[in-house]
């Protein structure tokens, strides 16, 4: 599985930066590119609109309390970033104006947050919001970047259910414990995987780069497609016949792969629960690496079988899948 076509630290800020806004949406807009212009990251929460250019993001300067069109608050010649950057207050003239900041012991408490939420991303911004709201009422500074770790650390908190269709043996064609039919099954289950090539880590990563870099919902039209041949090629693989002994492993390996396909139901919710898609992407990981394990088990047990394929057949693929990754 090639992993450079996973998506890059942008798609982490990007999700981090849609979490903070949600939470805050009465007041603030998420900033969209224009032109078809992929995200920049610079520095701080990326994407979120800074209106008087003063460095600090408009919902900051609402939890601040702070002025959104006035970048230099107290009006006594340091702009509001500058001053909050040194540890000063922009909220009260200078100079004589340091303030103090202390801890934040009491974590945002994501307890809340599961997957019978409705929308992750409200619950998650709920829990984030009300902490540095207490923040701020205790007269404690909030640092931008442990703002972005909170969110990035809600996200990963969050735990979605597994999707996608249960089989049972009364799914599958079993057939009798014979070395010709662990032969036909070896080259069949290849088959079927060489001919629904896009349902890969590869391809799955590409339109999700695509989505998160333009942030065009027409994009998802991507993801669907991979999607489909994930299906498609679950529908193949249950056409395989199956030596007896195989079966459990084999089915194991279907249910899987079927989380894997389900998981695409969560990440394709960018526009609607960024928080979802983000449990979804690392669901999908996590599924993909199952049950690719489970397919090294079956080359092994296809080998115990003393199973042989020639290079000539798509079964000798079993042998690649058994060797280390170099």
């Amino acid at each position: 599985m090639n992993r450079a076509y996973f998506p890059s630290g942008q798609f982490i800020l990007i999700v981090v930066s849609v979490v903070v806004s949600a939470g805050l949406i009465v007041y603030v807009s998420w900033d969209r590119r224009e032109g078809g212009r992929p995200l920049t990251t610079g520095g701080g929460v990326a994407g979120l609109p800074d209106t008087d250019l003063d460095g600090i993001k408009d919902w900051e300067e609402l939890l601040r309390g702070t002025d959104v069109r006035n970048p230099d608050t107290d009006r006594d010649g340091t702009p509001d970033g500058t001053e909050t950057a040194v540890g000063r207050d922009p909220l009260k003239p200078g100079p004589g104006d340091e303030v103090v900041a202390s801890p934040v012991n009491t974590p945002p408490d994501f307890s809340r947050v599961t997957d019978t939420t409705d929308n992750l991303t409200d619950m998650v911004s709920q829990n984030i919001f009300a902490s540095y709201v207490g923040l701020y009422g205790k007269g404690l500074v909030a640092d931008p970047l442990a703002q972005e770790r909170a969110a990035l650390e809600a996200a990963e908190r969050v735990k979605i259910e597994p999707r996608g269709n249960t089989h049972s043996p009364n799914d599958l064609f079993i057939v009798a414990d014979k070395a010709e039919n662990y032969r036909l099954f070896g080259n069949d289950v290849i088959r079927s995987i060489e001919r629904h090539e896009t349902a890969s880590f590869g391809y799955t990563g590409q339109a999700l780069a695509q989505i998160v870099d333009y942030e065009n919902p027409a994009d998802l039209a991507g993801l669907d497609a991979v999607r489909e041949e994930y299906d498609a090629l679950i529908e193949d693989l249950l056409l395989v016949p199956v030596p007896e002994p195989l079966v459990p492993l084999y089915l194991e390996t279907l249910n899987w792969l079927e989380r894997t396909a389900g998981s695409f139901v969560d990440m394709r919710t960018l526009f609607t629960d960024p928080v979802r898609m983000l449990a979804g992407v690392r669901s999908y990981q996590l599924y993909l690496e199952e049950t690719t394990r489970l397919f090294t088990v079956i080359a092994g047990e296809l080998d115990k079988k003393g199973i042989l394929f020639k290079e000539s057949e798509p079964g000798f693929a079993w042998k690649r899948l058994r060797e280390p990754a170099p």
